[in-house]
């Protein structure tokens, strides 16, 4: 019997916010940044926030925000790779990676399939190639789609495509439990993720997958 795809989502299942390499990094633009100046302005403009904030309630993906924002503050571009760089001040749960190492070692298919865009998959896989290493594949939202995401069921319906997946080939574990609920809705198994105990605890009852 063929095994199951294991697809999971990047933030707050893999990886998770360090906010302590957020703000340090940050005050060290606001000191040492070439344009640092500029960097003033847009970071105590009450408007670009307020725009940011519109924004973020329609769309997750880092690369379009971005897009989104430069369209009306083109002095952002000075800070494209920092802009990314600040949106992947991430670090993986050690736990979870040996999970991920466990999968791999007995023979599973790992895909990620997130809303995390293409220039910030590429530098988080910059800083920490092992771990996105272990993925056998990555589908995430692209410009030539339009930036469709989850819990959007196109964005699930192009990944079955792409992928040449039927739904019930695919395990997806996510944390927004409204992207699980609309992949179920397309036959994919859907976990949602509250702690890597409950994961593991369904995956065994649900899915048959052995894991220690």
């Amino acid at each position: 019997m063929q095994k199951p795809i294991v697809a999971f989502d990047v933030h707050n299942v893999i990886f998770f916010r360090d906010w302590r390499a957020m703000s340090g990094y940050l005050v060290r633009m606001l000191r040492y940044h070439p344009h640092k100046w500029q960097l003033y302005l847009l970071l105590f403009n009450p408007l670009l926030w307020m725009r940011c904030f519109c924004i973020r309630l329609k769309t997750q993906v880092t690369d379009h925000i971005y897009d989104l924002l430069l369209e009306q503050y083109p002095s952002m571009r000075l800070f494209a790779q920092d802009f990314v760089k600040l949106e992947n001040m991430q670090r993986p749960d050690d736990k979870i990676v040996s999970f991920l190492k466990e999968l791999k070692k007995q023979g599973y298919t790992l895909y990620l399939l997130s809303n995390i865009g293409q220039r910030a998959l590429h530098d988080l896989e910059q800083m920490f190639p092992v771990v996105i290493g272990l993925f056998d594949s990555a589908f995430f939202p692209t410009r030539s789609s339009g930036y469709e995401q989850k819990p959007s069921p196109y964005f699930y319906l192009r990944f079955l495509r792409e992928s040449n997946c039927a739904p019930d080939q695919i395990i997806f574990i996510d944390d927004r439990k409204n992207n699980v609920v609309q992949a179920r809705s397309l036959g994919i198994a859907g976990i949602h993720f509250t702690s890597l105990k409950a994961c593991k605890a369904l995956l065994r009852r649900k899915m048959q997958i052995e894991i220690d």
